[in-house]
């Protein structure tokens, strides 16, 4: 396959989708508090390894998928091993990273990454 078709192929790929903060969903500007609830999708049928993570004082911090499906992953990531009531008070940033197995191996496209940042108050 030619570069220049790869790269439309790459266009065609469903983006992944970490931008649902449940908390966020209801009140978009609210500074978080209590609770972090990370709804993610990510679907491709050459889907490779998927990952949720957020950055911050502290951080990196790492969350727990549900498990995966032939060509999919989503629902919720839970946090492994810390709390929202442990993070200081500061931005968060929560990323997801998805990573598509298009070629015959000699070349890895790049993770599809999705972002979204937040306050914990």
């Amino acid at each position: 396959m030619r570069l220049d078709e790869l790269r439309e192929r790459l266009k065609e790929i469903p983006q992944a989708d970490a931008r649902r903060l449940q908390e966020l969903k209801l009140a978009p500007c609210t500074a978080l508090k209590s609770s972090l609830t990370v709804q993610f999708t990510a679907a491709h049928p050459n889907l490779g390894t998927v990952n949720v993570v957020m950055t911050g004082p502290g951080g990196p911090y790492a969350f727990t998928l549900p498990a995966a499906l032939p060509g999919q992953r989503f629902g919720t990531a839970t946090p492994s091993g810390w709390t929202i009531g442990s993070l200081a008070p500061c931005a968060y940033l929560v990323s997801l990273s998805a990573q598509i197995l298009l070629t015959t191996g000699d070349w890895v496209p790049n993770d599809l990454i999705d972002q979204i940042a937040f306050c914990k108050m």
